[in-house]
């Protein structure tokens, strides 16, 4: 998966380290600073039955309250919410591949905004890849690794 953000803000991405989904698209999250009157947007690369997630939260400024929109790769509004200080987005099959567009607006109040925003995008083709075999659940710890006695 491929993210893309435009804006002069600050951004920063950190990636999962889970050993079991580096063979899919992880979670992306991204911790910014969302000015007033500005649309930022972030674009996501997705396949035709992809999954998406997206979850996103205000974490300080103003009356920590955005407006939330995710267009399609037609530029066509498939999710919208409006005045909300957290929400999240589920897309179990995607229909249409191309680059979909997560936008988020502050412009309810002169002050900018923290925001927290993950996103997951799954391709469901390579979703067998990551089952995780009853062997690898394997505990392996013995009886006498154990202890009653306080450390």
């Amino acid at each position: 998966m491929r993210m893309f953000w435009r804006s002069f803000c600050c951004a920063y991405l950190e990636e999962s380290a889970l050993t079991k989904l580096q063979s899919l698209d992880h979670w992306n999250t991204f911790r910014f600073a969302l000015s007033s009157n500005l649309d930022e947007c972030f674009y996501l690369n997705v396949k035709e039955n992809d999954t998406v997630h997206v979850i996103y939260q205000v974490l300080k400024g103003g009356n920590n309250k955005i407006n939330f929109r995710i267009y399609d790769s037609n530029l066509a509004v498939v999710y919208t919410q409006l005045d909300s200080t957290f929400g999240w987005y589920d897309k179990e099959t995607v229909e249409t591949a191309g680059t979909c567009r997560i936008c988020l607006n502050n412009d309810q109040y002169f002050k900018t905004k923290t925001v927290y925003l993950a996103v997951l995008a799954i391709r469901n083709d390579l979703l067998p890849l990551a089952v995780v075999s009853p062997s690898d659940e394997k505990n392996d710890t013995g009886i006498d690794e154990f202890t009653t006695k306080a450390m």
